[in-house]
């Protein structure tokens, strides 16, 4: 078992654009080249096991699981990767790598409080349910595919009904906008980050996850819509999970740095990619990147 940790602070690097990325690269190559090799050591070729660390959402020492569910292939190891960061299950709280490093840094880094007004785009997943025990103010929301006011509540499912492009709350009236893996199924996300940006009150954050293509200055366009509503695939179409739609959806986007200076035009400031891993919090993997952007 590692040792306890009483430093809670988010283990992460701010980069601010892909030259400040690829400096950053070099000057830690050899200490990225150490975080490979620690998750080439856990990979196994069982198809389950479990890694020792410290949970920052049970706040205790914790068995991570992990497995090979959406596992890619890895030629110069020649066997598969596990996919870290949607993977590396807390036995407590149940939160993998991602949403508990979302937590984590939602609560070291951006300093929300009690007080806070915080609205987080889905609500039939685990990590709302683990924001609203720590934060009961909190506001989730799904996107209802059938004709539904925005604002209002689904009668079968108790959710609530938003579209990130048009979203229902007041101007300057929420703190925090937190949204993790969802811009990339929006074809128009920056209608979505111009709402995002107009519901924040002053001094406001937006903290958010998306696919992120490190070593990409422009974003990947996967689909897009036409103008007769019709989707163009670019790409080979790539769906990801829907927590409310069996289908899935469709990912429109794979973002690259663009995407912080699309968030600059809109107005926000200390838009910021903060690149994170951890041995001992059991946050690995190799694309791993949390969001932040601020109204002032």
């Amino acid at each position: 078992m590692r040792e306890n940790i009483s430093d809670l602070e988010f283990p992460s690097l701010e980069l601010t654009d892909l030259a400040n990325f690829r400096d950053t690269m070099e000057e830690i190559a050899s200490q990225y080249s150490a975080w490979r090799h620690v998750e080439d050591s856990y990979a196994k070729q069982e198809e389950s096991f479990e890694l020792e660390g410290w949970c920052y959402c049970c706040a205790c020492p914790s068995q991570f699981l992990t497995d090979y569910l959406y596992a890619a292939e890895a030629g110069h190891l020649e066997k598969r990767v596990p996919n870290w960061r949607e993977r590396l299950l807390c036995s407590r709280c149940k939160l993998n790598n991602r949403t508990r490093a979302c937590i984590h840094f939602l609560e070291q880094v951006s300093k929300v409080s009690s007080k806070s007004k915080i609205y987080i785009t889905e609500q039939s997943t685990s990590l709302y349910e683990a924001l609203k025990q720590r934060y009961p103010q909190l506001i989730g929301s799904e996107y209802i595919r059938e004709p539904m006011a925005k604002g209002a509540i689904d009668k079968n499912t108790g959710f609530r009904n938003e579209n990130v492009t048009c979203l229902s709350f007041d101007d300057a009236s929420i703190n925090y906008v937190l949204t993790f893996d969802v811009l990339e199924h929006v074809p128009d996300y920056k209608n979505a980050l111009a709402e995002f940006f107009r519901v924040l009150a002053t001094g406001g954050m937006l903290v958010f996850t998306v696919p992120f293509a490190l070593g990409h200055k422009n974003n990947i366009v996967r689909a897009e819509v036409s103008v007769d509503g019709e989707i163009k695939h670019l790409m080979d179409p790539e769906y990801h999970g829907d927590p409310i739609n069996d289908e899935g959806c469709l990912c429109f986007y794979y973002f690259g740095w663009q995407l912080l200076d699309e968030l600059r035009t809109l107005g926000f400031t200390d838009a910021k990619a903060h690149y994170y891993w951890s041995d001992a919090y059991a946050y690995l993997g190799e694309h791993q990147v949390i969001f932040s952007a601020v109204k002032e």
